[in-house]
């Protein structure tokens, strides 16, 4: 069985905010084999960077935290800040994870939908649509071959989310019509087969799975920043900017599974 760890970044509100003009969901899939040496490297880490502190209620690696100096991280040099940055973003590639990154482009959305006559779907949810018709897909490519499939040799997925308290309990009635009756809309339009339950909420701060999808969301969402803002232009890049390039490019781009913002 394979576990889907879900976070965002972007900011979630149906509003056009020219700051955050994409609303991203990530995934990180590893399978279940993988997930107590992955927490160990986690719980390793956070003791050598925050003495004690990594094990008390309310700690949690923060993507925005690491990068800013805020919270956990007031008071720490930016090198060090970057390397625990580092060593979290290399355990995906040691631990076989697989990313999944789908964006919903906020102003386009309400454009699309005011232009063509509908009510739009919040960007959240029809991110998580999106998300899903690929995670399910993915799992579908890595069922056994058989002559006679078995029931008992399916390869199956499960799906944890921090929680979400705007959409949240949409996004929970939405997946259980799409494992009945398929997604609505979409050019993947797909029963979904391999993802099973529910989509579990938890709160971040309980799941060092969680901490570590939250870092490969806020590394997209800036990566997206330095592209569009600096990139394009042709504008030179400061040494922040240049880590999250070098970041995403080394750590996470060579794990995608996919990475789209639509529309």
């Amino acid at each position: 069985m394979y576990l889907f760890y879900v976070d965002e970044s972007g900011n979630t509100g149906k509003h056009a905010d020219p700051a955050e003009p994409v609303h991203w969901l990530s995934a990180v899939a590893l399978h279940v084999s993988s997930m107590r040496a992955l927490e160990a490297d986690m719980m390793a880490l956070a003791l050598d960077t925050f003495g004690e502190r990594a094990k008390e209620p309310g700690f949690e690696f923060h993507g925005s935290d690491l990068f800013s100096g805020r919270r956990e991280c007031r008071g720490m040099d930016a090198d060090v800040r970057v390397a625990v940055y580092r060593a979290l973003a290399g355990l995906l590639a040691k631990h076989r994870c697989a990313l999944f990154i789908r964006g919903i482009e906020k102003a386009r959305h309400q454009a699309r939908a005011a232009r063509r006559g509908y009510t739009p779907v919040h960007p959240h949810t029809l991110a998580f649509q999106f998300l899903v018709e690929q995670m399910d897909e993915w799992l579908q490519q890595r069922q056994p071959r058989r002559r006679t499939p078995s029931p008992a040799h399916e390869v199956l997925g499960l799906v944890i989310a921090d929680e979400q308290k705007e959409v949240g309990r949409e996004v929970v009635s939405s997946f259980a019509k799409w494992r009945d009756g398929g997604t609505a809309m979409g050019y993947r339009q797909r029963r979904i087969q391999y993802l099973i339950d529910t989509v579990h909420h938890v709160p971040s701060t309980d799941s060092w799975l969680l901490q570590l999808t939250d870092c490969v969301a806020y590394l997209r969402n800036r990566y997206e920043k330095v592209q569009r803002g600096k990139v394009l232009r042709g504008e030179a890049l400061g040494p922040a900017d240049e880590e999250v390039v070098r970041l995403w490019t080394t750590h996470c781009a060579p794990l995608l599974c996919c990475d789209k913002v639509w529309p």
